[in-house]
């Protein structure tokens, strides 16, 4: 009798050491997983604000070329570089001894576009201003023309101004 009292409490030592051991493998497997799924979502989160980065620098170098596109670049960097400064909320001016500004204006273009269909319903009109538009930027870029800063074009009117830069 104390002989199956000794073996039946060595058969439940064993089930019980064996439902630990297992309730441990399980633990350790749960908690694997989920550091697992951790390491994945941490994987993605950076894989995603890496991403974010790089269309914020994008968006950015848009922003500055649109920003330089309406207003002189000195003038441009004056409001994108001084952020911290109150003074970049300020209206921005400068003094000039000697400054130019030209309207180059296309005539008579509303009598000349039509739409038809000989010129693709104005496509072609439209193309051709461009093209000249296209022209007057392209010399403005060459070196002897640096001094001059495209202002705005407005339909078939060309504003650029000399005399912006130094002193």
């Amino acid at each position: 009798m104390l002989c199956s009292r000794n073996v039946s409490a060595i058969d439940d030592l064993r089930i019980f050491f064996t439902v630990t051991a297992v309730f441990a493998v399980v633990l350790i497997l749960m908690q694997t997983r989920r550091s697992e799924l951790i390491s994945r979502y941490d994987f993605i989160w950076k894989l995603q604000a890496l991403h974010e980065q790089v269309e914020m620098t994008k968006k950015h170098a848009q922003n500055r070329c649109i920003l330089e596109n309406i207003l002189p670049s000195h003038v441009a960097r004056h409001f994108l570089e001084d952020k911290v400064n109150s003074k970049s909320k300020d209206l921005y001016h400068e003094a000039r001894d000697y400054a130019c500004i030209i309207f180059i204006t296309i005539t008579d273009f509303s009598k000349f576009y039509m739409e038809l269909d000989a010129n693709n319903e104005g496509v072609e009109c439209l193309r051709l201003l461009n093209e000249i538009i296209s022209d007057f930027d392209d010399l403005l870029d060459r070196d002897e023309f640096k001094c001059i800063e495209k202002i705005k074009t407005i339909s078939t009117t060309y504003m650029a101004a000399s005399g912006l830069y130094g002193k």
